[in-house]
């Protein structure tokens, strides 16, 4: 079984939070995974589905705007 990590940094679970949306996990499961792993007091729902939605706003203005894609 799993432990759960009691230090962690907002940064931190914001990049478990974008990694997930990325792998498609829906915004129910990846809460269910961060208080699973975080602890209860890591993100309400609500937190959680405002995160998602400011991920998936940003990676739709990257992909309207090529300007801002890189040449590496």
């Amino acid at each position: 079984m799993a432990c759960v990590i009691a230090a962690y940094s907002k940064c931190e679970v914001h990049e478990v939070i974008r990694y997930l949306q990325a792998e498609g996990v829906n915004q129910t499961e990846i809460h269910r995974r961060l208080h699973g792993v975080y602890g209860p007091n890591v993100l309400s729902q609500k937190e959680v589905s405002v995160g998602c939605k400011k991920f998936e706003d940003v990676r739709k203005e990257l992909n309207d705007d090529p300007a801002q894609l890189s040449n590496v």
